[in-house]
């Protein structure tokens, strides 16, 4: 048996477990309001532990991950920007082979407006107005571009900014019903209803 330097058999190189930094890394992105979700699904760790993850924005500085992160936000980004984004791990070997993917970050709206209150309907005298006054919603929701109410009177659909509508352009004596509901960039919320007659007064 011939013995090396090291004074180990020449096998030793054969037997010995050879380990590496860490393979790419398979990663999904996702677009969020303002920010990516980065999601490290798997990773070859090159035969020892990782000690941590790394990410950096359009080839930018790279931002350290702790080791048992596979999951993270990066926030503070500008909607429909792509973004590369670039992810590596690193272990006592070194930094790891490089994964580049895209992604986009999106305002998708989903909560709408809850339920405006204490909506009211009052009939001035000596007029055939009918006046709505109400109270906000509790919750407006996503409402970042759109917040307002649809006032619906007979057939008729508004669109006011205040909790307050005049509706003057009904008939005298009639009974209407009166719908208001918020709405925000997510849509419609649920329905507010009352009915209210107009007075039986001539034309002035």
């Amino acid at each position: 048996m011939t013995v090396n330097t090291l004074g180990t058999s020449s096998n030793y190189f054969l037997n010995r477990a050879v380990t590496t930094y860490p393979y790419a890394p398979d990663i999904t992105i996702e677009g969020l309001d303002m920010a990516l979700k980065v999601t490290i699904n798997s990773i070859d760790n090159g035969g020892t532990a990782i000690t941590k993850y790394q990410y950096n924005i359009d080839s930018g500085t790279w931002i350290d991950v702790g080791a048992a992160t596979t999951e993270f936000t990066i926030s503070g980004l500008n909607n429909n920007q792509s973004y590369n984004i670039q992810v590596r791990g690193v272990n006592n070997e070194g930094n790891g082979d490089i994964t580049t993917k895209s992604g986009t970050p999106l305002y998708n709206p989903t909560v709408k407006p809850t339920v405006v209150r204490n909506l009211q309907a009052s009939t001035p005298t000596d007029t055939k107005n009918i006046v709505l006054t109400w109270t906000e919603p509790e919750t407006w929701g996503d409402d970042r571009f759109t917040k307002q109410y649809k006032v619906t009177v007979g057939a008729n659909t508004y669109t006011v900014t205040n909790p307050t509508y005049t509706y003057t352009t009904g008939s005298l004596g009639t009974s209407y019903t009166c719908i208001v509901v918020a709405e925000n960039d997510a849509g419609l919320g649920p329905q507010s209803q009352v009915s209210a007659t107009t007075n039986n007064v001539p034309n002035s």
